[in-house]
């Protein structure tokens, strides 16, 4: 399975109308949108850069979405170390890394939280996100790559 079917389910999802159940809708299309990003930046880094098994298995355990973000600080501060690497660059990172906490606390409001109500401007505000993220992945995987390149790669300890 690849992260973007979660993105596609969500999107369809969006389009479709359920007469008694349109909250659960939206709390599900929250959900998915939180894991495709989640999956699609956890799938880049274990697959394509960090190839170390103590990394893939802390970020397939109970524990992954906060190691997630962990890791990704850590790209995030050794990227300075990188000749070529702006501020700019570095800063992108953590907007990353700010709207994936964003996200990750709304797919748990949608998830647990039954007495909030989550409406059309949540969903919104979570698909803003997933976009916010997507803008700024291609600096991650260009730092992630300078990492890998200068053996920099962060020591995951889960």
């Amino acid at each position: 399975m690849k992260a973007h079917e979660f993105k596609e389910l969500a999107n369809g999802l969006t389009h479709m109308h359920f007469q008694k159940c349109e909250e659960g809708k939206n709390r599900t299309i929250i959900s998915r949108y939180y894991y495709y990003i989640f999956l699609k930046i956890r799938d880049e880094i274990i697959f394509n850069y960090d190839t170390n098994p103590k990394t893939k298995e802390g970020l397939t355990s109970p524990k992954a979405h906060g190691l997630l973000r962990k890791y990704i600080r850590e790209v995030s501060k050794k990227s300075l170390k990188i000749h070529g690497i702006q501020w700019d660059e570095k800063e992108k990172i953590n907007e990353i890394i700010t709207f994936l906490e964003q996200l990750h606390k709304q797919r748990k409001d949608a998830d647990y939280e039954v007495r909030k109500t989550i409406d059309t401007d949540d969903v919104n505000s979570a698909l803003e996100k997933v976009q916010e993220i997507e803008q700024r992945l291609n600096i991650l995987e260009g730092i992630l790559k300078a990492l890998k390149n200068s053996n920099l790669l962060p020591k995951l300890n889960a």
